[in-house]
């Protein structure tokens, strides 16, 4: 038999070569993927709906989803990081950012609805809508959120977790406009290339 350079060999070195093209089928490719910003706006009067933001969104809101998902059979939502920028205005009544936002994670599908849920739930945080922020989710803590799911297919409820973000109910606005942008970074895993 012959032998390479470094003394394997040559049979053994082939048959090495073909394992590790196999398991480079298998392996896990990571990619973080962001989203197009997400407008916040008031209605004359209104106040700030609810801001849910979704390990589910990954499939449903990203453009480069598609061409990773073409390459791989499986794939889950890691993580999550969500930026909030503020959109600054002359007239602080009319169209400032709420003064306060309640971020919230939830798992298995569980968002809340209202300020006073947001405070109540475990982790919450509170910050100003006139600074920007950065909240983070994980799929740490829910098993149904580290399974692998068909590319062909959307996360279930049970699967999906996110960021809940709600202004004060207090908080009306004078006239519909803008007040900020939600930048939402995905980073999603696929598994079995195609």
């Amino acid at each position: 038999m012959s032998r390479s350079g470094n003394g394997e060999k040559a049979d053994d070195r082939a048959v090495n070569v073909q394992i590790d093209r196999l398991k480079g089928v298998n392996q896990h490719f990571v990619r973080r993927i962001c989203s197009a910003g997400q407008a916040v706006s008031t209605t004359a009067g209104g106040i700030i709906a609810v801001t849910t933001l979704a390990s589910s969104g990954a499939v449903s809101a990203l453009s480069d989803f598609t061409p990773s998902a073409a390459l791989f059979l499986e794939y889950r939502v890691r993580g999550m990081k969500v930026t909030w920028c503020p959109v600054w205005k002359v007239n602080a009544v009319s169209g400032a950012p709420p003064p306060m936002y309640a971020v919230a994670a939830f798992s298995s599908g569980l968002a809340g609805t209202t300020f006073q849920q947001a405070l109540d739930s475990t982790g919450c945080k509170i910050v100003s809508g006139y600074d920007k922020f950065v909240a983070e989710a994980t799929y740490k803590g829910n098993k149904d959120a580290q399974l692998w799911t068909p590319t062909t297919a959307a996360v279930t409820a049970a699967e999906t977790y996110g960021l809940w973000i709600v202004s004060e109910s207090t908080y009306a606005a004078s006239a519909s406009l803008a007040i900020g942008y939600f930048v939402a970074e995905y980073i999603v895993e696929f598994r079995t290339a195609q």
